[in-house]
């Protein structure tokens, strides 16, 4: 309730959430906060990504160290030219963006139910 009511009386600027905290908290608290998110999301990208990678190597077969760092550095790159071309190329792939996290969240329901412990079979 307090987030509505900071929202309603101090108005979302161009930085979104950012804006929002410097209004409330003062330039250094939300630069500190904005600062610690960005670092998070960087690490949790950097997981999600390498994630992935596994998942889809382990799919394929690739047994390989390099094989799981080389697809990472693709979809590292991938992403990377989908926010370069900004948002305008981003509506006009949302399809192909919508394929690409269904096939990773049916990879993800698959492997969960399929992947057997070898101990115990």
């Amino acid at each position: 309730m307090s987030g509505i009511g900071v929202g309603e009386h101090c108005g979302v600027g161009g930085g979104g959430i950012y804006s929002m905290i410097s209004t409330v908290l003062g330039g250094r608290v939300g630069g500190t906060v904005g600062l610690l998110y960005v670092f998070g999301q960087c690490v949790a990208g950097a997981m999600y990504i390498t994630g992935f990678s596994e998942s889809v190597a382990e799919l394929l077969g690739l047994q390989n160290q390099w094989a799981v760092r080389c697809m990472s550095a693709a979809v590292l790159l991938a992403l990377l030219g989908i926010n370069l071309a900004g948002v305008k190329w981003i509506v006009r792939l949302q399809l192909l963006l919508l394929a690409v996290l269904a096939v990773s969240t049916l990879d993800f329901v698959v492997g969960t139910f399929t992947h057997l412990d070898p101990g115990k079979a």
